[in-house]
């Protein structure tokens, strides 16, 4: 997507909330010359905490279909800026290696 980006993270030792703060504050930082109006979404955006699987494959379905729903692609593992061609096919040069998706999410593009 050309206005907007999805994280879906999942940090097992680090509180998420002062990273999260660093990452957007850094990313701000670096767009120095910014001249297209605000940036950040009223309101504080969308950040939330997930806590059940069903929700986390509910937002990973989400944001691996919304270029699908915006008109860009018709297969999401095509999309070159998703993530979705390194869960499904295989992981691109220099992508991270993702730990072994959970069996719960094994059915979602099935």
């Amino acid at each position: 997507m050309d206005n907007h980006i999805h994280l879906l993270l999942t940090p097992r030792d680090t509180p998420l909330a002062p990273w999260l703060a660093t990452l957007k504050r850094r990313f701000v930082q670096s767009l120095a010359d910014w001249r297209g109006g605000r940036f950040w979404l009223r309101g504080g955006g969308f950040d939330r905490m997930i806590w059940t699987v069903d929700e986390f494959e509910e937002k990973f379905r989400y944001i691996h279909l919304n270029p699908v729903r915006a008109g860009i692609t018709r297969d999401p593992v095509r999309y070159r800026w998703s993530s979705a061609h390194d869960w499904f096919i295989r992981p691109r040069d220099g992508a991270p290696k993702l730990a072994e998706r959970p069996a719960e999410l094994s059915a979602i593009f099935a």
